[in-house]
């Protein structure tokens, strides 16, 4: 999957640029205090989402596993950003965010590691943190084609999301 997302970024980027951040979002910055350290996990070409929330004033630290979207990322969001070439997994940081967002990347981690994926989650906000994701309802896998290339979706389905969420504050 890494490769696949590195052959369809500049595809991705232009895609992405005709789109405006959802109203999620909007309503979602509008939660954080002033100047919010954000985690956006698989932030791709950093946009819209990543380019809204630093344009917002916020800082944001993105990570994703595409090298090719990740220099995207640093062309469209060159100020109060930063990013790393990491899975959710293996990040690691010396502070903690008073927010996550994790749009349409969740559902690439296999469903006996998703477990591990929302406790990691946990650990990198502050207490009170507020994570904000997308994810599939129904269990099971699904393999898909985006701009010509296979992509494999996993979701251990909403209700173990839920218990995940509980369990891991």
């Amino acid at each position: 999957m890494k490769n696949s997302y590195d052959r369809i970024a500049g595809k991705w980027d232009a895609y992405m640029k005709t789109k405006a951040a959802p109203q999620i979002i909007r309503r979602f910055a509008g939660t954080l205090p002033k100047g919010a350290n954000i985690l956006d996990i698989g932030c791709g070409s950093g946009m819209p989402i990543a380019a809204f929330f630093a344009d917002a004033g916020f800082f944001v630290c993105g990570i994703d596993s595409s090298e090719e979207m990740l220099r995207l990322a640093q062309m469209n969001c060159p100020e109060h950003a930063e990013f790393h070439k990491s899975d959710l997994l293996a990040f690691s940081c010396g502070k903690k965010f008073d927010a996550a967002v994790a749009f349409d990347s969740l559902f690439h981690i296999e469903n006996d590691a998703q477990e591990a994926a929302f406790q990691k989650v946990a650990s990198l906000l502050k207490k009170g943190g507020l994570f904000l994701f997308t994810h599939g309802k129904n269990e099971g896998s699904v393999t898909g084609e985006m701009f010509g290339e296979n992509f494999c979706y996993f979701t251990p389905g909403s209700e173990k999301i839920l218990k995940m969420l509980k369990s891991h504050g």
